[in-house]
C-alpha cells in the first residue's frame, strides 16, 4: 500500500523512537544500578547508627561521606531521566511540525514538559517538570548565590522553583530527599525513570490523535 504523505518515513522513524520502550531500557538499567548503590549506602548508615540512631554532629567521616554519596546517586538518576525528557521533547517538537493540527499541541519546551504529565499532589508543578528542575539543580546549584537570594530571581529560574518545593541551601542529600518525597518515590527511586517512560507513551498516544500522524502509523506498509 502506498502512503501519500511524503514525510512518512521520517514520521514513522521519529514516532517509533518516541513510543518504543526499548529506547529507554538502557537508561532504566543504569537507574536501577544507581538505586542499588543508594540503598546499599542507606543500609550502611542504618547499621552504623544502630537501633537508637546517632545525632548528626556525632557522625563519623565515613558516615558523612556515605550520606553524601547517596545524594550523588539520586542526583544522577534525575539526570538520566532528564536525558530521556530532553530527547522526548525534541522528538515531540519535530513530530508536531508534521501534524495537520499543530495548534492542538504545545510548541515550547516548558509547555511540553507539562503536557500529559501528572501534577504533583501537594504542589503546582508537573512530575516531568519537577524531574527536569531537580536535575538542573543537581548540575547547576554551584552557579547560584550561596544564600539562594538574588535581587533578580528571574536570572535563576531553577533556584526559584526548587525553593518553592522546600529546598534550601543545605546538603545535597537533604535536598534530594525533599525532591523524592515531593515526587512520591521515596520508597523506590528507580520509579523516576518509569514516570518518564509513562509520559513518553502519553505523548505518543496524543500524537496519534492527529490525522497526519495516524495515517502513517496505522498504515500497513
Amino acid at each position: 500500500m502506498i502512503i501519500e504523505n511524503p514525510n512518512w518515513s521520517e514520521i514513522r522513524r521519529l514516532y517509533d523512537k518516541l513510543s518504543d520502550p526499548f529506547e529507554t531500557m538502557a537508561l532504566q538499567s543504569v537507574s536501577y544500578s544507581l538505586k542499588q548503590t543508594a540503598e546499599n549506602t542507606e543500609s550502611y548508615l542504618s547499621e552504623q547508627m544502630g537501633p537508637y540512631g546517632i545525632a548528626r554532629k556525632f557522625w563519623s567521616v565515613p558516615m558523612e561521606l556515605a550520606y553524601e554519596e547517596k545524594g550523588y546517586s539520586v542526583g544522577n538518576i534525575f539526570v538520566l531521566a532528564q536525558v530521556s525528557i530532553t530527547q522526548s521533547t525534541i522528538i515531540f517538537q519535530k513530530l508536531r511540525e508534521y501534524c495537520n493540527n499543530k495548534d492542538c499541541y504545545p510548541k515550547k519546551k516548558q509547555a511540553i514538559l507539562d503536557f500529559k504529565s501528572n501534577i504533583i499532589s501537594n504542589g503546582n508543578i508537573s512530575e516531568i517538570s519537577l524531574i527536569d528542575t531537580v536535575s538542573n539543580y543537581f548540575k547547576h546549584q554551584d552557579e547560584w548565590p550561596s544564600t539562594w537570594i538574588s535581587p533578580d530571581e528571574d536570572k535563576y529560574p531553577t533556584m526559584k522553583r526548587v525553593k518553592e518545593i522546600g529546598m534550601t541551601p543545605q546538603l545535597l542529600t537533604d535536598n534530594m530527599e525533599i525532591a523524592l518525597h515531593t515526587l512520591g518515590v521515596s520508597d523506590d527511586i528507580s520509579l523516576i525513570t518509569n514516570i518518564v517512560q509513562v509520559w513518553r507513551e502519553n505523548l505518543a498516544s496524543e500524537l496519534l490523535r492527529d490525522s497526519a500522524i495516524a495515517s502513517v502509523i496505522r498504515e500497513k506498509v
